[in-house]
């Protein structure tokens, strides 16, 4: 998938300009049931936070990727190595850029509640984990 490779690529080298491990097993059909538009909303808030969270963790800074289709869904998990546990408030989390609330992880489960997926944020110790599933109907 053109979509997922570009943005995949673009974090993979900012990752290696500064010194964050990035692993990856990507494996996307060309076309998605998710509009393209919708599935770049997603993928890149994703993995801009996890970036963000990532860089500026003071060692052993990490991101690993795994998305790939099983049956008929796209399934996905991102984790990254964070300094600390994100602030999260009503199944919310706060912004660490600006005060309130973050819109990346909101636009994300928007998109994913409208695609009929589901989507869960798992934050533990310094480690922050998203997990998504899709529906892709396409053939």
């Amino acid at each position: 998938n053109m979509l997922a490779d570009a943005i995949l690529q673009y974090y993979q080298t900012l990752c290696k300009n500064n010194d964050v491990a990035f692993e990856c097993l990507a494996n996307l059909p060309q076309t998605l049931s998710i509009p393209d538009t919708d599935f770049s909303i997603l993928f890149g808030n994703l993995l801009e936070n996890a970036w963000e969270a990532a860089s500026q963790t003071p060692e052993n800074a990490y991101i690993r990727v795994q998305i790939q289709p099983q049956k008929n869904n796209i399934v996905a998990m991102i984790e990254n190595s964070c300094k600390k546990e994100p602030i999260q408030k009503a199944n919310r989390f706060f912004s660490t850029k600006h005060s309130g609330m973050g819109i990346g992880t909101q636009s994300a489960r928007l998109i994913v509640d409208k695609a009929k997926g589901v989507i869960s944020f798992e934050p533990k110790d310094e480690i922050f984990v998203v997990r998504f599933v899709l529906p892709n109907t396409v053939k």
